[in-house]
């Protein structure tokens, strides 16, 4: 009886290690913290632009698929220049690879995205702001999040 004690014991002090041991998941890229921070602010059109506004580096992507990973590498060196004049810049590593003009659309009360021509995949879906971070959020439509921060 002693040793199955001792090795029920060692079993659960491995078990609780491995536990213990496991990466923790970055919470800022969780889109329930972003949109519980997006919330905090009552938002409009006008708003969604003033805060566009600026150049915005590209951080990573998270496919709307389980067990997917987060994506750092994809559209490294990635920025998004948004202008008052409704013109975008996509830059790689500084240098111009597109320009599209947008605007700000409002699909619900509380949901914004914006409307690129030609079109710009890595900036559909809904609009989250939380602090300098900024996520495209299309995961309801299986294509996942795009989550930058703002350039100083």
């Amino acid at each position: 009886m002693k040793i199955i004690n001792q090795s029920i014991g060692l079993i659960l002090t491995i078990s609780l290690l491995f536990l213990g041991c496991k990466k923790k998941e970055d919470s800022s890229s969780s889109q329930y913290n972003y949109l519980q921070c997006h919330q905090k602010v009552s938002w409009d059109s006008l708003k969604i632009k003033e805060t566009l506004l600026g150049e915005w580096l590209w951080e990573f992507s998270i496919c709307a698929w389980p067990g997917c990973k987060i994506d750092k590498e994809t559209n490294k060196g990635i920025s998004v220049i948004f202008k008052t004049n409704n013109s975008l810049e996509v830059k790689e590593n500084g240098r111009i690879i597109r320009t599209s003009q947008w605007k700000v659309v409002k699909q619900t009360d509380q949901e914004y995205y914006i409307d690129t021509e030609p079109f710009e995949s890595m900036l559909y879906g809904g609009i989250l702001f939380c602090d300098k971070k900024l996520a495209f959020n299309a995961s309801g439509t299986d294509i996942g999040c795009e989550y930058f921060k703002k350039m100083e």
